[in-house]
């Protein structure tokens, strides 16, 4: 009889462990998703404060960092000579913060996003009536805006995608 008892006291205290562990298990998922969340919204905050720095640079400033980054500064003249009467600099630039927002955003509305980051492209440019050297141009929000175009498209078309194979991989009954 003692021996049934203290099987069973002990079931009962393994229970309350797996179901402990359960419960820790769910708060530290619920916690790391709301830093998970955090850590989303800081990458796009951050994204859009660089790019609104490097729009307010004033020209001297912007030949002093191309001098001393190399990388970058070979990439960016490659770029140039590359492009015809496109600036496949901002169009590149404003395709990867589309992406970027895409990506960390999926529940948004893509139009909403793309009217928010061509609100931002117009903003930059605005921005340079205030930077020595700068010239705003409305060149450069038509592409900023096939930048946006493009980077939300390459982003709906990953989402539907990853949709797919967990359609795939789960289908429903």
């Amino acid at each position: 009889m003692a021996a049934t008892r203290s099987g069973h006291r002990w079931a009962h205290q393994r229970t309350r462990l797996v179901w402990l562990a359960g419960a820790v298990k769910a708060a530290a998922l619920g916690r790391l998703m709301h830093w998970a969340r955090k850590v989303k919204i800081g990458v796009g905050a951050a994204l859009g404060a660089a790019v609104l720095a490097v729009a307010m640079l004033p020209n001297t400033w912007l030949a002093g960092l191309r001098r001393e980054l190399h990388w970058p500064n070979q990439t960016l003249i490659w770029l140039e000579h590359r492009s015809g009467t496109f600036g496949l600099t901002h169009l590149l630039l404003f395709a990867l913060l589309a992406l970027a927002l895409r990506l960390l955003r999926p529940r948004w509305r893509t139009w909403r996003m793309a009217l928010g980051l061509l609100a931002f492209a117009v903003v930059t440019e605005v921005v340079q009536f205030a930077a020595p050297g700068r010239t705003p141009r409305l060149v450069d929000v038509r592409d900023d805006a096939l930048g946006v175009a493009l980077g939300m498209l390459v982003g709906v078309s990953i989402l539907a995608l990853v949709r797919w194979c967990r359609r795939l991989r789960h289908p429903r009954p």
